[in-house]
């Protein structure tokens, strides 16, 4: 059985990654011969979290962990987006305690379109996007949701094996499988 958080984590350090640079105009403190490394600052983190009806408690319960977790690992800031079929106010975590002092709303339908146009309009160009859903996404197959999604590239982490976005398969993770 895989581990979630391993998975997760690896997959958000490997984004996290292209922000460390080696490079031999910076030389290493420690060798001459070896390169430096140049360290740009880190993107933040922008999860778009499905509070709608159809995600049981014991599911927003696991997102909720995954997203404590992550703030637990990186020194990025972290923007949560409930949506179900409206979208909610954002939260902002900057330490893991934010997470769990988080108002989460909730209980419709699941229409993400809104919440996407948000996310890309407050997003800094490097910004890592996870999206957290059960894949019962009602919006999920006009042509400017999907066209939004294949533009910010995504990982997307889902409790069912589903239909939804299969061209984003390497970046999908299923809670199922777990």
């Amino acid at each position: 059985k895989l581990d979630l958080r391993s998975l997760l984590r690896n997959m958000v350090n490997s984004e996290l990654s292209r922000f460390i640079v080696t490079t031999y105009k910076r030389r290493n403190r420690r060798c001459k011969v070896l390169p430096g490394i140049n360290k740009y600052s880190f993107p933040d983190i922008r999860v778009l979290l499905d509070t709608s009806g159809s995600i049981s408690p014991n599911e927003l319960e696991q997102f909720i962990s995954e997203i404590y977790q992550a703030a637990r690992i990186t020194q990025s800031k972290i923007y949560i987006y409930p949506f179900d079929a409206q979208s909610y106010e954002k939260f902002v975590i900057k330490k893991p305690s934010d997470v769990l002092r988080a108002k989460i709303k909730g209980g419709g339908g699941t229409v993400i379109g809104d919440p996407l146009w948000k996310v890309k309009r407050e997003m800094g160009r490097n910004d890592i996007i996870i999206i957290m859903s059960d894949d019962g996404i009602w919006d999920a197959d006009k042509t400017d949701v999907t066209e939004m999604i294949k533009e910010l590239k995504p990982i997307y982490v889902s409790t069912v094996e589903g239909r939804q976005w299969d061209w984003l398969k390497e970046r999908k993770i299923i809670l199922s499988d777990f």
